[in-house]
């Protein structure tokens, strides 16, 4: 593959186009057809931030991926850092170009996330709980996105703070798996001891579990989404418990519920 291609990991680019189209059928429904060209704008935006990203990440990282990914361009030498920060630039600079285009909302936040994305590169990623938080704001952020192409947020709040929350406790369990490596980083588990880190993912679970309900209460979704999202909860709360005897398989089965949730947020929208 095209070290130009690999380095911004088109999976993960493709992953952030496709929830910019769920959500989008989440906050229109069945008046989404007529605003297909909208949504294209602001999903490919969304790509661009994302790739804009991932590039940042091999830039600040080379050093750390000689041994963890002596694959990667910037290790290679197949792309410079120079060549990396132009390439970052024109990606991000592409995300607000359609982000303009896409609608006002969308391009303040498409500034937003880029502003965060550079900052926890840059900064952030070695202070464990704040570059926690930082990443599971961009979640939800992307969230947010989806109602700021039509600028409508009344379906989509309580979706962003759950994707927030859910994250937050995936990104902690994270750190509970890898606290001896975790040397140079002042996790959450390196702070407080892996029991009481797990503890507190274990509480970011289960309120993303607890808010779960409020847009079937609400009047937004219908049954199809309390069903569904019902499976997801279980996994996170299965997630919960299992996180301080095993907080690695435990952050997996999270992202397992965390697609599961996705999944029920579509199923809201279109019924």
């Amino acid at each position: 593959m095209n070290p130009y291609l690999r380095i911004v990991r088109p999976v993960n680019c493709l992953i952030s186009l496709m929830a910019v189209w769920v959500l989008a059928v989440v906050v229109m429904g069945q008046e989404l057809p007529r605003e297909w060209f909208r949504v294209l704008l602001g999903s490919t935006a969304a790509a661009f931030v994302a790739a804009g990203g991932n590039v940042l990440n091999d830039y600040f990282d080379v050093e750390v991926d000689r041994v963890n990914h002596p694959d990667r361009p910037l290790v290679t030498g197949e792309i410079t850092k120079g060549e990396a920060e132009i390439y970052a630039l024109a990606l991000f600079s592409a995300g607000m170009l359609f982000g303009f285009f896409t609608s006002l909302h969308a391009f303040i936040i498409v500034m937003v996330a880029e502003a965060l994305l550079f900052l926890y590169e840059w900064r952030l990623k070695a202070t464990g709980l704040p570059g926690n938080l930082t990443v599971s704001g961009l979640v939800g952020l992307l969230f947010l996105y989806g109602g700021a192409i039509f600028q409508r947020y009344d379906e989509i709040y309580v979706l962003a703070l759950m994707a927030f929350l859910s994250n937050a406790g995936r990104e902690i369990a994270k750190d509970v798996e890898d606290v001896e490596g975790d040397v140079d980083r002042r996790t959450l588990p390196r702070i407080l001891g892996t029991g009481r880190a797990s503890f507190v993912a274990a509480i970011f679970y289960l309120a993303a579990v607890a808010l779960s309900p409020l847009p079937y209460l609400q009047g937004i979704f219908g049954l199809p989404y309390l069903l569904t999202v019902g499976v997801a909860d279980a996994v996170f709360i299965y997630s919960a418990f299992l996180c301080p005897r095993d907080a690695g398989r435990a952050q997996r089965i999270s992202k397992v519920a965390m697609v599961l949730g996705l999944i029920a947020f579509l199923a809201g929208g279109l019924t």
